[in-house]
């Protein structure tokens, strides 16, 4: 798979949610469907699109599903360093969404239009923890960095997909956390050659936000858990504490790669 074609996969999955959730939106206006039936509608939209995209993806590079959605089993020793850069990187997270605020004034309408929206507690722990994680990881790391890394050498095919991954939140909040997210969910799946871990580090990464959004955070901390006003910053000894756990980590992630040498990748040069 080239570049211009892992592009054009993620175009083609951002217009089929677009053009498929504005057609559940018409029909839940039209019958007068509760919020909750409307958003258990565009979850199934969501998990639609993905089967659409995928099955396409695969016949187009002769791939199976079995061989392009690798769920092979991996080492537990990884889930400790996993849990402890997913904490850091959450805390870190927030300080990255205010980055666009370091060189625009953004409007209070643009803040209001990217803001999250509210769905019953169930469905948003199910969404965001359970279904997305699943999604992304199967359509950015089973199919285009999978694809990427049959043509091109791991770093390239790594940041290529973290890029598109960025890209289609469509969010200026989550571009730069989605970019790094991304690259470290990349690295997983290039020493792991399975979707298992990069599944489970994106769900712990979209668990703190889920439990602010649900209001079932325990501790406020003004710029953390409390986002208002847009752009306030996080204590010092938050961030301290996000970029030491983020760093021990991503250096116990790479004991046990260290360990345990990457798995074989096919390369083609073409």
């Amino acid at each position: 798979m080239g570049i211009f074609c892992a592009i054009a996969y993620t175009a083609i999955f951002m217009g089929l949610l677009y053009g498929m959730s504005r057609i559940v939106a018409v029909f839940a206006i039209l019958i007068k469907l509760s919020h909750m039936f409307s958003d258990l509608m565009y979850l199934g939209v969501r998990c639609a699109a993905a089967v659409v995209l995928l099955n396409f993806g695969f016949r187009k590079t002769s791939s199976s599903w079995s061989e392009a959605l690798s769920l092979k089993r991996f080492s537990g020793w990884l889930l400790l360093p996993m849990i402890v850069a997913a904490a850091g990187f959450g805390i870190l997270n927030p300080e990255a969404g205010r980055v666009p605020y370091w060189f625009f004034a953004l409007p209070d309408r643009l803040v209001k239009l990217f803001s999250v929206h509210r769905r019953a507690p169930p469905i948003e722990l199910l969404s965001v923890v359970g279904v997305t994680p699943l999604i992304e990881e199967a359509v950015f790391r089973g199919l285009i960095l999978g694809g990427l890394l049959r043509r091109y050498s791991a770093p390239t095919a790594i940041l290529v997909s973290a890029v598109l991954f960025a890209l289609f939140h469509r969010n200026p909040f989550q571009l730069v956390g989605a970019f790094f997210a991304g690259l470290l969910a990349g690295w997983i799946y290039v020493r792991t050659r399975s979707l298992w871990p990069c599944v489970i580090f994106h769900a712990l990464i979209n668990l703190k936000p889920t439990l602010v959004t649900m209001g079932a955070f325990p501790w406020m901390i003004p710029g953390y858990s409390a986002r208002l006003p847009p752009g306030l910053v996080q204590p010092l000894w938050l961030d301290t504490l996000g970029a030491e756990l983020t760093a021990i980590g991503l250096i116990g992630l790479a004991l046990v790669f260290r360990r345990r040498p990457a798995q074989n990748i096919p390369q083609v040069n073409a």
